[in-house]
């Protein structure tokens, strides 16, 4: 439990320090949601899908209550929201603790989303982290923990590798959609160029066609993130080009379709 602990408490310090949040927001993360994570960490595991998703929870959550000016972030905050919800009351729902207070957290923090979808809305009141919330989300280094200078080669491959995958989480979420990449097929040793045709929040899957439209991989997110990070799926960085060079091509075989 202390090692669970610890973890959790360094995934928040990691993401509120210096942070400015509505204090129900502060409140909820570092009182309801931490219990959640400690849950979710002794349960099934810092690999599992689970703990990811109550981990990027917690980045979705941060991201939500900033100001969002352009066209693009309001779209996929307001797409976010429904999901966002569901989350932060299915967590709820599993620690039971609190559940009042907890509830009535969530309540000012769902009239706060709502509010920055409202344009022209008036400025949110934000506040540090008080000393007694830095308190609750500081690890307690045991003696059987390394620091950096004290870990191997190995060990900080290792933990700069999670914390990577934590980004590439995040980047994948932030791909537009009919963006081209090339994919690398590792079982048949080949490389795809496909598009990102849709993206399914619910179970949190995405859709990749060829240049014809018909749909070559179905990726979970975890999956896509990992290939982003190995370096397997790269962006085609001049997008409009490309998509006017297939769409050129895919003219003239209709074209020459239409001659035979």
């Amino acid at each position: 439990t202390t090692k669970a602990r610890d973890m959790v408490r360094h995934v928040l310090r990691e993401r509120l320090e210096g942070k400015q949040l509505p204090t129900e927001l502060t409140s909820f993360l570092v009182e309801d949601w931490q219990q959640f994570l400690q849950l979710v960490y002794l349960r099934q595991g810092k690999d599992s899908a689970e703990w990811i998703d109550a981990v990027q929870t917690v980045d979705d959550l941060v991201w939500s209550v900033q100001p969002h000016e352009d066209e693009k972030s309001r779209v996929r905050l307001e797409r976010l929201l429904p999901d966002l919800d569901r989350r932060m009351a299915a967590g709820l729902e599993k620690t039971r603790s609190h559940a009042d207070d907890a509830r009535a957290r969530l309540e000012v923090i769902r009239e706060v989303q709502r509010k920055l979808l409202t344009p022209d809305s008036t400025p949110l009141p934000l506040e540090p982290l008080t000393p007694s919330q830095q308190e609750q989300i500081t690890p307690q280094r045991s003696d059987e923990e390394k620091s950096w200078k004290e870990m191997t080669a190995v060990e900080r491959q290792k933990v700069k590798y999670e914390a990577l995958m934590y980004e590439f989480l995040k980047r994948v979420d932030d791909v537009p959609i009919g963006t081209w990449l090339l994919y690398d097929d590792l079982r048949r040793g080949a490389t795809r160029r496909c598009k990102l045709s849709s993206r399914i929040d619910e179970t949190r899957t995405f859709l990749f066609v060829n240049r014809v439209g018909v749909q070559v991989y179905e990726k979970p997110r975890k999956a896509f993130a990992y290939d982003m990070q190995m370096g397997h799926a790269r962006i085609i960085e001049d997008t409009p080009l490309f998509d006017r060079t297939i769409e050129r091509i895919s003219s003239n075989l209709r074209k020459m379709a239409g001659d035979t």
